[in-house]
């Protein structure tokens, strides 16, 4: 290693990519940046896997774009990506759930899946025009199949099939409590989903429809109950729309990314849904328990040093993690190394804390050649405040958001990092009284959801002061914090709460 030094490039000239992953897959070295150590692309390219599931942050729209990117680089291949946000707000609008019986959601979004199919094939229909076959049935095509739009869906998801002569009753924008009545347009959903995978089997290509972003839905319903109802009716009806797309053999599938904490909420309200889901899961999960002895070696850290590989001079390329690692986070003049685990410690461990973090030092620190561990404190408060807001994101969907926000003041007005239950119980009481909450959650219920949210975790403390930590989000942790044990406050959110 003698000369290699002169050949790599300084913190400044690095590029770690976008911390959004929508945004990330717009640059033009993006699929070079993607790392996939852990095989989640050639996973995803499984018939029988579907639903992406990981914390937010984790990198699940990021592998959707790669995996579009790389899908569409072959032959017969055509891949869309669907922001459900943008997608539903104008659809859901003055969507009337207390009228729509359970069953009837899941009905719903086999609907949705059916028409963006047959959107995906009307899009596609020049380039397919010299193998499309066009068969004449009762009263439509397959070209006219696909030219049906969902219009404005009312109270009783109003929705007009004039391509195969069916018309429901309700105006745009209205909205009304009728009960919902068993009509023609469900009568339909059959004959439209034959000539759909009637055309998908008398061509060569292989359709690709990934819905990203689905717990934004919550902001388009009016309660979390709806909210949790909508969602879980997606999830069956995705399943039971991917059985058919393999079973008719049509070589296409319907993508979706899905946050696990929601999934972990509707996986205690169903009982069949964690067995019908289990083999088509994909679950991101970054953490390592090898930060402390080879930290070149786990996931996230390899990912960091794929990416200064490819983002650095030519010659860097070369150069083993090993070896990247060492001049990037150099040891200090005792030999200790702490790079690796002052970086987990303060994140969720997900590829977006991390990169955040680098970031944040190399616009405080420009003109450094490394990343010198004695300056990452200084990096804290800009940190800290990014990562409260990521957090703030996750609590604001949540039904507890108020207990949730007393519970954050009542650790803010203690002052301490660690803490036990008994300490914060009398400041959270005190609180809640003081606002005139009647919330009956207990300060040990409210304490679960903080530690669900990785916001605490709790703490043995050790004579030799290696202290062992547990969060929700790393492996071998419990579920649920043990309220005999003393609680740690999350070390990234300790500056902002001011600790």
């Amino acid at each position: 290693m003698g000369s290699s030094k002169e050949v790599y490039s300084d913190i400044g000239a690095l590029d770690f990519g976008k911390a959004d992953g929508k945004k990330e897959s717009r640059k033009s070295n993006f699929e070079s940046l993607f790392y996939d150590g852990d095989g989640y692309y050639y996973d995803l390219c499984d018939d029988d896997k579907y639903l992406i599931v990981g914390r937010k942050g984790t990198g699940k729209s990021l592998l959707t774009r790669y995996f579009k990117k790389m899908k569409e680089k072959e032959s017969f291949n055509y891949c869309e990506i669907v922001e459900i946000n943008k997608f539903l707000r104008k659809k859901l609008k003055t969507f009337d759930y207390e009228s729509i019986k359970n069953q009837e959601m899941s009905t719903f979004w086999r609907y949705i899946f059916l028409t963006e199919l047959a959107r995906m094939i009307r899009n596609q229909k020049n380039a397919l025009l010299s193998d499309l076959v066009i068969d004449q049935t009762e009263g439509y095509t397959v070209q006219s199949i696909t030219q049906e739009e969902v219009e404005e869906l009312n109270g009783k998801i109003s929705a007009n099939l004039s391509s195969i002569g069916v018309s429901i009753d309700g105006k745009e924008n209205s909205k009304t409590t009728k009960e919902l009545k068993r009509s023609p347009y469900y009568e339909k959903m059959d004959t439209l989903s034959e000539q759909i995978y009637d055309y998908m089997n008398k061509t060569n290509t292989s359709y690709f429809l990934v819905f990203d972003d689905i717990d934004e839905l919550e902001s388009l319903c009016q309660s979390r109950e709806e909210f949790t109802s909508l969602a879980l009716a997606f999830l069956q009806a995705l399943d039971e729309i991917n059985d058919e797309l393999f079973e008719e053999d049509t070589q296409s599938k319907i993508i979706s990314t899905f946050r696990s904490d929601i999934l972990d909420e509707l996986n205690e309200n169903s009982n069949n849904l964690n067995r019908s889901m289990y083999d088509s899961v994909i679950k991101i999960d970054w953490y390592s328990s090898l930060v402390k002895t080879v930290p070149h070696e786990t996931p996230l850290i390899k990912m960091i040093l794929h990416k200064i590989r490819y983002s650095s001079s030519e010659e860097n390329k070369g150069m083993n993690d090993k070896e990247l690692y060492e001049h990037y986070f150099p040891s200090d003049s005792n030999g200790q190394n702490n790079h690796a685990e002052y970086l987990l410690r303060h994140s969720f461990g997900r590829p977006r804390d991390i990169i955040i973090f680098l970031q944040t030092y190399q616009n405080l620190f420009k003109k450094d050649a490394v990343f010198d561990y004695s300056n990452f404190d200084s990096c804290k408060k800009n940190y800290s405040s990014w990562l409260y807001s990521e957090v703030k994101n996750e609590i604001n969907i949540s039904n507890k958001k108020r207990e949730i926000g007393i519970a954050l003041e009542a650790i803010k007005q203690n002052q301490k990092r660690y803490f036990k239950l008994n300490l914060f119980e009398n400041r959270y009481n005190r609180l809640k009284k003081i606002e005139g909450f009647t919330s009956k959650l207990s300060a040990e219920e409210i304490l679960n959801d903080l530690y669900t949210l990785g916001i605490v975790g709790n703490v043995s403390f050790r004579k030799n002061s290696m202290n062992r930590y547990w969060f929700a989000y790393r492996d071998g942790s419990s579920l649920k914090p043990d309220p005999n044990k003393e609680f740690v406050v999350h070390f990234g959110l300790q500056n902002y709460l001011s600790l």
